[in-house]
């Protein structure tokens, strides 16, 4: 079992413990006081440097899925036209990352980090997708069906 000392803004200055971790996402915490609290954990598992990749007919993708965000590679090409999906979020997003000089010529000129896959996958095809869904590791699983083995 892991042990490690956490400190948190909530805890008014006290140290926790951290006890036991069970299965994804779920940890159980003791004060020093020996009183169980729940502490929320936004995301425990570790994705670092998971190579994954999205393509069709007109544009490639070779990215990184990390704790930190979706990093789209530099050299990723993307849907030259928006299709019908196409929210003005999607269709600003393109534009900002255009006007920043992110995306030139439907590539990107450099490495940039989404919050999500989806986001990503939104701006690389032109229109909505399920990041979870489209984006796949080089034995063909998509980050859903991975993030499901993971827990």
């Amino acid at each position: 079992m892991m042990r490690k000392k956490l400190r948190s803004d909530y805890s008014r200055g006290k140290d926790w413990e951290f006890v036991k971790m069970r299965k994804a996402k779920t940890i159980c915490i003791f004060l020093p006081d020996g009183n169980p609290k729940s502490a929320k954990i936004v995301d425990i598992t570790s994705r670092k440097g998971m190579i994954v990749y999205f393509s069709r007919k007109d544009y490639q993708t070779k990215d990184e899925y990390t704790n930190e965000g979706f990093l789209v590679k530099k050299d990723s090409t993307i849907s030259k036209n928006f299709r019908n999906s196409a929210t003005s979020s999607i269709k600003k997003g393109r534009k900002r990352l255009i006007d920043k000089e992110i995306i030139i010529n439907s590539k990107f000129a450099k490495d940039y980090l989404f919050s999500s896959p989806s986001t990503a996958a939104a701006i690389v095809a032109g229109g909505s997708e399920n990041g979870r869904k489209v984006w796949k590791t080089k034995e063909g699983n998509t980050l859903a069906e991975v993030e499901t083995k993971q827990k």
